[in-house]
C-alpha cells in the first residue's frame, strides 16, 4: 500500500536520500524527531514532492513536504491484525499498529489511506 504523508520539509535528505549528517550534525533534535517518526511509522519513504508548504506539523508551523511511502509490511499485514483481534489474540504490537494507523488518520498525516 502507498501513502502520502505529510512531514517537515528539513527532513528530506535523511528521509529521501538516507543522508542524516547534515542533519544531525546542524538540527539534531530534527534528525531525532524524523528517525523516530520512520521507525514508529514503520513506513518506508521512496520520494517526495518537490514544492515545499507551510501547514501545521506536531502543533507548529513548518516548511513541509509531502512525502511518497510504502507499508512494508503490506496490505495483508493490516487484515492479519484486525483478524486477531476479532479472534482475541492480538498482541501488544497489535495495539500500536493500529494505534499508529488511528493516529495518523486522526492528525491528517495520512492522505488516501484507505485500507478494508
Amino acid at each position: 500500500m502507498n501513502y502520502q504523508v505529510i512531514l517537515p520539509a528539513i527532513w528530506k535528505d535523511g528521509l529521501v536520500n538516507n543522508d542524516w549528517i547534515t542533519l544531525e550534525n546542524n538540527f539534531p533534535d530534527e534528525a531525532a524527531n524524523a528517525k523516530a517518526w520512520q521507525i514508529e511509522s514503520g513506513l518506508t519513504v521512496i520520494g517526495c514532492e518537490d514544492r515545499a508548504f507551510v501547514a501545521t506539523y506536531e502543533g507548529i508551523e513548518t516548511m513541509c513536504l509531502h512525502y511518497h511511502c510504502t507499508d512494508p509490511v503490506g496490505e495483508g499485514e493490516f487484515d492479519r491484525v484486525l483478524k486477531r483481534i476479532e479472534q482475541g489474540s492480538s498482541t501488544v504490537n497489535d495495539a500500536r499498529f493500529i494505534r499508529h494507523y488511528v493516529t495518523g488518520i486522526r492528525q491528517g498525516a495520512i492522505v488516501g489511506a484507505h485500507r478494508p
